[in-house]
């Protein structure tokens, strides 16, 4: 933010907002102040607008400050505004990217001057402008920071390589769906190719590019999406932001294990590349087919942000273009409001918009990537996620939960009431199933990959005899089959369900008889037999030899900060690792999978979503509404 800059209010009724004009573009190149008055336009009268481009960049460290003058008076900017100022206003002249090679007026949109960030009704007045400024910049002017290490020729050089390729493989792009994404199950999945990228590619200068902070902070979705034409600039180097978020997703499909060298996913350049083609796919969308508004705030706990009402207000101009026809869930930025206020609004609109509550799967996904909380004693309602944590493996997040066909409520829709003056309730329809008796959390430490891990053993030994103990033969029938199943949560390697994947069951029993346990060699032995005995139905395997580390690898995926559970009446499922005894097995229509609810006096706690051998596919439901008993158990939830 700017300050020193007596700011002139602006005419809100007008959709008014402020240009920086620079006349002389002379000290760009020099120690001089750059030098620019401000100027008031309204996107009301759009087509008076003058050419303006727009600058997005990170503000780094606020505490380091520039001055520049405006309008004759000294005001102090985050100094990565200034230096981006000067450097595309350099790069404006340099490549030719203004009309004339020496414009008389250059005019410029940079948010920390052009908003009045102190004051929160103005702030929250432009925010909803977003999507008008960077539809009606003429360039968002993208700056990635300074060559520090001489590497951006290569990195620049190596992206046009790598679109190359992915153009030639593609049949100029035409292929790229088909060649980058599973469409053989439900949910698509995207590829991995262990093809190697272009020879002439620099991986260390690619990862020195994708290191920006720029490709971090979650501002920069809707200033890249919405723009009609969009450079970024490193140093004195400059590409077209499509090259770089293209070359992104053919990267995170052809070179993902490349991409570190340790491969353990975790530098920032991987988390720059995998946050590229995030912007990759919005900006593929934008203008097309819109996103869900839940896949939009759950893309968006990839991103950073300052302040937490900004991972809402920070996406709000997709959200406004992908929703505007939907005035049920239409919402205004408001930096009044609380953040479980918020949080609350969006979630509401996400249910809304797709009518569904798939949003509930981020609640128990979400971890707070901080040691404590920023706002203390902040009590977020247990069905709404906390879109300013993150999802993240390693500190505990649990992976989704992919239902096969239409779902354990056959594809109902979601019936929702309101209870007036309770906007922290959700109030659902739906019915209890079953009740937790049994549970038994999988090791914390346990991350198995392949057959012979021994926690992973121990565990699968443990959770064994709980399954012969506690599981019904009459519900979980094969008992076996049913728990090497559960523990997957139905889904293969690329979290697609194994109904789609002939080859699974084999790997499953390969797994099993590679223990060097015999109580699970036997689990191995009788899968291997029932296969044998249903050769003549279901899918065909292939010629596939079976893999026991597939399934090692599934099974990971899915147990990790997970608790195999026991119901009373002999299920056997995988939920949340906060599960107690009492909890209910709820199906919920408009939920794909069944629901854990905790009872708390008149309301209920949504402790997450779990896989219920026997309930994921709808037949269930499906029973109880055939035989006339489904009004008769359902009931309201009103979860807080």
């Amino acid at each position: 933010m700017a300050t020193g800059l007596g700011y002139r209010a602006l005419n809100t009724p007008e959709d008014e907002f402020r240009l920086l004009v620079f006349e002389n573009t002379d000290s760009v190149d020099t120690d001089e102040l750059l030098k620019c008055y401000v100027q008031h336009e309204s996107m009301r009268r759009a087509a008076l607008l003058p050419d303006f481009y727009a600058v997005s960049y990170t503000w780094g460290d606020i505490s380091q400050r520039s001055t520049i003058l405006v309008g004759g008076n000294k005001i102090k900017v985050p100094r990565n505004a200034e230096v981006a100022l000067r450097r595309c206003i350099h790069e404006l002249h340099t490549h030719g990217l203004t009309q004339d090679i020496r414009p008389r007026r250059l005019y410029i949109w940079i948010d920390a001057v052009c908003i009045n960030h102190a004051d929160r009704a103005e702030r929250s007045s432009q925010l909803s402008m977003m999507n008008a400024v960077y539809t009606q910049a003429k360039t968002v002017m993208i700056w990635l920071g300074e060559d520090e290490d001489h590497s951006a020729e290569q990195a620049v050089d190596s992206v046009h390589a790598v679109v190359e390729q992915c153009k030639t493989e593609t049949n100029d792009l035409a292929g790229l769906f088909k060649r980058m994404w599973d469409t053989s199950a439900r949910r698509l999945s995207i590829r991995s190719s262990d093809d190697a990228l272009p020879k002439s590619c620099n991986l260390g200068a690619l990862r020195s590019f994708y290191s920006s902070r720029w490709f971090t902070r979650l501002w920069v979705i809707q200033e890249a999406c919405l723009a009609k034409n969009a450079v970024c600039f490193k140093g004195s180097h400059t590409i077209p932001l499509y090259d770089v978020a293209l070359a992104a997703q053919w990267m995170w499909y052809r070179g993902r294990g490349k991409l570190s060298p340790d491969d353990d996913g975790r530098g920032s350049h991987v988390k720059g590349i995998r946050n590229a083609t995030e912007i990759w796919d919005c900006m593929s969308h934008v203008y097309a087919t819109p996103k869900l508004l839940w896949t939009i705030l759950a893309m968006g706990m990839e991103f950073e942000t300052t302040d937490p009402l900004d991972k809402i207000y920070g996406l709000f101009g997709l959200i406004e273009l992908w929703l505007q026809q939907i005035p049920e869930i239409s919402f205004k930025p408001d930096y009044s409001v609380s953040q479980v206020e918020l949080y609350a609004i969006a979630t509401r609109a996400a249910i809304l918009d797709a009518g569904n509550l798939a949003v509930l799967g981020i609640t128990s996904r979400a971890v707070n990537p901080r040691p404590k909380d920023t706002i203390p004693g902040l009590n977020m309602p247990t069905w709404v996620p906390r879109f300013d944590w993150t999802i993240d493996r390693t500190k505990g997040s649990t992976c989704h939960i992919q239902p096969p066909l239409r779902g354990s409520s056959n594809g109902s829709p979601v019936r929702l009431s309101y209870i007036q003056g309770l906007p922290d309730v959700l109030t659902v329809e739906g019915l209890i199933v079953d009740e937790v008796r049994h549970t038994f959390p999988f090791s914390t430490t346990s991350t198995p990959t392949d057959s012979q891990n021994e926690h992973t053993q121990a565990d699968l030994q443990h959770a064994w005899r709980l399954a012969s103990e506690h599981a019904s033969e009459k519900i979980c029938s094969p008992l076996d089959l049913s728990f090497a199943t559960t523990i997957c949560a139905g889904q293969d390697v690329s979290y697609m369900s194994i109904i789609a994947n002939p080859n699974f069951h084999g790997h499953c029993a390969a797994y099993f008889q590679a223990s060097a346990h015999k109580d699970l060699q036997k689990i191995g032995d009788s899968i291997s037999s029932s296969l044998a005995r249903r050769k003549d139905s279901g899918p065909s395997p292939t010629n596939t030899e079976p893999d026991p580390s597939i399934y090692a690898k599934a099974l990971a995926n899915a147990s990790q900060n997970r608790s195999l559970f026991f119901t009373a009446d002999g299920r056997v499922g995988l939920g949340p690792r906060k599960l107690r005894n009492g909890d209910k097995v709820c199906i919920i229509p408009g939920s794909a999978v069944p629901l854990i609810l905790r009872k708390d006096r008149a309301f209920w706690d949504l402790v997450g979503d779990a896989y219920v051998h026997g309930l994921m596919d709808g037949k269930y439901y499906c029973g109880l509404a055939a035989f006339g008993k489904l009004d008769e158990q359902t009931q309201y939830f009103h979860i807080q």
